[in-house]
């Protein structure tokens, strides 16, 4: 639907990020692998709006092994230097 408006898109993603950030952090597990793998699709899209979150995609002893996996897919986007 925003394909063709990337300002519009990027607001979209900016206003995502703090409902997603969320659910990531105080779901199930369950949960958490369907949030990011949306994140994952999202950050090739709109690089930058989930930079200054990169801590939250650290990956905890406690997670799953899924989500684990989800987690370092998306760090390397994230990194910008």
């Amino acid at each position: 639907l925003t394909a063709r408006m990337p300002e519009i898109q990027t607001q979209v993603f900016t206003r995502l990020k703090t409902p997603l950030l969320t659910l990531m952090a105080a779901a199930t597990p369950e949960i958490c692998h369907c949030v990011l793998s949306h994140i994952v699709r999202i950050v090739p899209r709109c690089p930058g709006v989930f930079d200054s979150e990169f801590k939250q995609f650290f990956c905890r002893y406690n997670e799953p092994t899924s989500v684990k996996h989800l987690k370092m897919d998306v760090l390397p986007q994230l990194a910008n230097e």
